[in-house]
């Protein structure tokens, strides 16, 4: 890896120190965790493309909306679920990443047509600059050697010169594949399957027809030579392949008797719809009583004519607008052909000869073809995000009523709390970038005071909730928000949490990611805009310093009422919910109060906190608790006592001596310490590793020594000391005192 610097247009690769990187010389490079550690303080990150993954670039293949150009669908499609693809930094092209080696003889660069389109194709000496943003759920990295063979074979290898006097069709240059013709015949080829034993003779005739048939916009035809590389291309499919000799005999002889008739040709009318103007879908032109197989253009144009540009595309996934005011998702190619059949009142026409694209083809190249969202949502967000699809109502601005009932139903323990109550409120519909928003950490000096109701109240106007158990497993709770089901959800709370200190390393870094990615079941790796707000519960709030400074913490008296309190409250967020949500968009068009600075979280404190009447004491208010909160020092103070504690009891000089304390016994050390017995050895170590590396352990440093097994030296030094000078004998001094312990009982 290197770091990036933006210059103008160039990007100039630097190492960790600041002096300038080469792609070609591997002492500049430095590992992944250290350039990632960097980067906050550059402008992004490189990747040295080397041994064994090849990288392809496909340069403006995406027009001024974002959709794929024709050129580039069948490139994409060849490395949908082997490549890990991201959009470039100028919005206007694909960056994929695969396992695979190009073959001898392959260009690097092919050029499509004016404008800078392009095709890139690289090994090494190249560096590729990471943005972060996944193109359409391309996050797999498989072996792709296939793909980059097909796409070098045809783009980036000279092609042998057209044979001479065979036929006088006036041909394309032999090798010019950016012509729109030779990219119609590609496309067409690509859904045409391979053949078994038996058929594959007159299977290569017909298609040799069908591929002279083909006809450009100046009339021009495929030559003998070209329709001879595509039947070699279409023969990698087939079981067994044909002959190279038995090939060149059907491209010349499908040309003279297999051609299809004039009014046959492709290309010839534009009608896609069958003769009875049924409205039905056809993979094929009825013209002269006979079907001709459409193209994969000519097939997706009849599917966006007859159903307004529907199926869209979200991470991945076909889904159609449903009759209730939500989405229904198409998993499968038979729920596309339930859909179509409904939609269009007949069920959709497919000719099953070679040739003619199938259901499962269309399914897939829908899913990369389609206008594509970047997420689904199911309650508005002010302002809206342009590239998610609104499945609700539009709401307008309200007079703050209803808003003001549910307000005044909780007991702020001060007039700040009640103000920041609103904020975590708001913050829910804001519609700012993804990990911008801070955890609210609510709490109250007993049970009753509303925590958990006011949480549900967010979920109630968002579209529900998602509960966090305390010992969840990250990747349990990535499938759980990434489901269909945890999509339709923007709020997600571990409510009443029970934890001495809340600490969790994994949910921290998941509340400031400004994307969740993970296994999404039955579908594979899925992703979705980080736009959850995230909260805590509890009485008597503990937090880690990581936690602490991500949270805004609500405090909440007990308040007075009745036992139908909870109720009456909910059922009045229900009916009014619309007239709340107009409200708290009222709100955040309000007029902001600017603050003199702002901290981690500046677009949040810029555009929510600075709506308030007086910002900068609720700032002031949030970073006072977040002090209060962190029992950090607190708890290492103990954890450090209680390493002295049992050193000392083994007789050592701690203040002098250096100890290497194995991995065993120093796990079992820190849960004592901390008061969590049944922690795991392993969640115990890595806590561990965590404070030392955040310099809150200084006595303890890494052993990083295999020979002596797992652990760490305990010193008062600063920095390792030479390890001649440790003391190894501590599993000894253990073994004697519980003999002597034994002995005297």
């Amino acid at each position: 890896m290197a770091l990036l610097e933006f210059g103008g247009w160039q990007k100039i690769p630097v190492q960790v120190n600041g002096q300038a990187a080469k792609s070609n010389d591997p002492e500049t490079w430095t590992d992944f965790e250290t350039a990632i550690d960097a980067s906050q303080f550059h402008s992004g990150l490189a990747f040295e493309i080397c041994d064994p993954y090849t990288g392809i670039d496909l340069d403006n293949c995406l027009d001024e909306s974002g959709n794929l150009r024709d050129w580039a669908l069948p490139i994409v499609a060849k490395l949908k679920g082997i490549a890990y693809a991201e959009i470039s930094p100028s919005l206007l092209g694909i960056k994929f990443l695969t396992r695979g080696r190009k073959p001898g003889g392959a260009r690097c660069t092919h050029r499509i047509s004016e404008g800078k389109q392009q095709i890139e194709v690289y090994d090494h000496a190249r560096f590729w600059t990471f943005t972060g943003d996944v193109y359409a759920g391309h996050t797999v990295i498989a072996d792709g050697q296939t793909a980059v063979n097909w796409i070098c074979e045809n783009y980036l290898t000279a092609k042998q010169p057209p044979q001479q006097g065979t036929v006088k069709h006036t041909a394309t240059q032999s090798g010019t594949n950016n012509s729109k013709l030779w990219h119609r015949v590609l496309a067409y080829l690509d859904n045409v399957p391979g053949e078994s034993k038996g058929n594959l003779r007159n299977a290569a005739f017909n298609l040799s027809g069908n591929l002279h048939a083909f006809v450009g916009d100046g009339s021009e035809r495929l030559t003998d030579a070209e329709v001879l590389e595509l039947l070699t291309l279409w023969n990698q499919k087939n079981n067994p392949p044909l002959k190279r000799d038995e090939l060149r005999e059907a491209s010349v002889n499908g040309r003279t008797n297999g051609t299809p008739r004039e009014d046959k040709l492709p290309g010839r009318s534009n009608s896609v719809l069958d003769n009875s103007g049924t409205g039905s879908l056809l993979n094929f032109k009825t013209e002269a009583k006979s079907p001709f197989p459409l193209n994969m253009t000519e097939l997706v144009a009849q599917v966006r004519n007859l159903n307004s540009d529907w199926p869209r595309v979200c991470d991945g996934q076909l889904f159609v607008p449903d009759s209730h005011g939500g989405v229904r998702w198409i998993e499968k190619p038979a729920q596309l052909i339930a859909y179509l059949t409904e939609s269009l009142h007949n069920p959709p026409k497919f000719n099953r000869g070679v040739g003619f694209i199938q259901e499962s083809v269309l399914f897939e190249h829908l899913k990369v073809c389609q206008q594509r969202y970047e997420a689904i949502e199911f309650a508005p967000h002010e302002p809206r995000f342009e590239n998610r699809y609104y499945a609700c109502d539009d709401i307008e601005p309200g007079d703050g009523q209803c808003l003001r009932w549910v307000l005044d139903r909780f007991e702020p323990e001060t007039a700040i709390d009640g103000d920041l109550i609103k904020t975590f409120l708001a913050t829910t519909i804001w519609g700012g970038d993804g990990g911008a928003r801070p955890c609210f950490a609510i709490t109250a000096p007993d049970r009753g005071a509303g925590k958990s109701t006011l949480v549900r109240i967010a979920g109630e106007l968002t579209g529900g909730l998602i509960d966090i158990a305390a010992n969840e497993n990250i990747d349990t709770l990535k499938a759980r928000l990434l489901s269909a089901e945890g999509r339709r959800k923007r709020v997600a709370v571990m409510d009443n949490a029970k934890s001495r200190k809340l600490s969790s390393p994994e949910f921290e870094s998941l509340i400031t990611a400004a994307v969740i990615s993970g296994r999404q079941n039955y579908v594979g790796e899925g992703s979705r805009p980080n736009s959850i707000t995230w909260c805590i519960t509890m009485n008597g709030l503990a937090l880690s310093r990581d936690m602490a400074q991500r949270s805004v913490i609500i405090q909440l008296a007990i308040p007075r009422y009745d036992g139908l309190w909870q109720e009456t409250t909910m059922n009045y967020v229900r009916e009014h919910r619309n007239a709340i949500l107009g409200d708290l968009i009222a709100f955040l068009r309000g007029p902001q109060n600017k603050l003199r600075k702002y901290t981690r979280w500046g677009s949040w404190e810029r555009y929510v906190l600075s709506l308030l009447p007086d910002p900068s004491q609720a700032q002031s208010v949030i970073v006072e608790r977040q002090g209060g909160a962190d029992v950090d020092d607190e708890e290492t103070a103990l954890i450090s006592e209680h390493f002295a504690k049992n050193l000392q009891s083994l007789g050592y000089a701690t203040e002098s001596e250096s100890i290497l304390i194995p991995s065993r016994v120093a796990t079992q050390w820190y849960t004592e310490a901390i008061g969590s017995r049944d922690l795991s050895q392993t969640k115990a170590a890595r806590d561990l590793n965590q404070k030392i590396d955040a310099g809150m352990l200084p006595s303890l440093h890494h052993m990083r020594r295999n020979d002596l097994g797992r652990g760490w030296i305990w010193s008062r030094r600063s920095g390792l000391p030479p390890a001649d000078t440790w003391q190894q004998d501590i599993d000894a001094r253990v073994e004697r005192r519980d003999i002597d312990s034994r002995s005297f009982r």
